[in-house]
């Protein structure tokens, strides 16, 4: 098979138009699957074991907000130039903001008209149940083998 290039990576060159594939998903949105989570609630790591940041590595402004973030650090200068500020455990992370823990939802399965090209019909994808979504995709393998010679 014959690799292109494209805007997100390597992908195998198609040989078939859009039109004659399926695009198979299995997605869990952040917006409907997944909430904001403290350090503790998802075992992060920086939390349970406490972290370091490089003075020097950081630059000034985040030197600044490492130090006047409220969370407790122990300030070590092992050489000229070489410090290191050793945060505690059991206090939320610099990324806490960021983490998030998924909630007990099942996962949404999509099936749309076209590949990675697109949609040359515009539709939106079609949520089905996992086995209409499994017995859709062996059909539509099975198709494409029979178009191509591959099957």
């Amino acid at each position: 098979m014959t690799m292109i290039r494209t805007p997100a990576g390597m992908r195998l060159a198609p040989v078939l138009p859009p039109q004659a594939y399926r695009t198979f998903r299995v997605v869990a949105p952040l917006s409907s699957h997944w909430v904001k989570a403290a350090c503790r609630e998802i075992g992060c790591d920086q939390w349970r074991e406490g972290w370091t940041v490089h003075v020097e590595a950081v630059g000034p402004h985040l030197e600044h907000a490492a130090r006047t973030s409220g969370r407790k650090f122990a300030e070590v200068k092992y050489a000229e130039g070489m410090t290191l500020l050793l945060f505690e455990a059991g206090q939320p992370c610099f990324a806490e903001s960021r983490h998030r823990r998924r909630l007990e939802r099942d996962e949404r399965w999509l099936i749309q008209n076209g590949d990675w090209r697109g949609d040359p019909d515009h539709f939106r994808p079609r949520e089905v149940s996992s086995l209409a979504w499994r017995d859709e995709f062996g059909e539509h393998q099975e198709r494409l083998a029979d178009q191509t010679g591959g099957g």
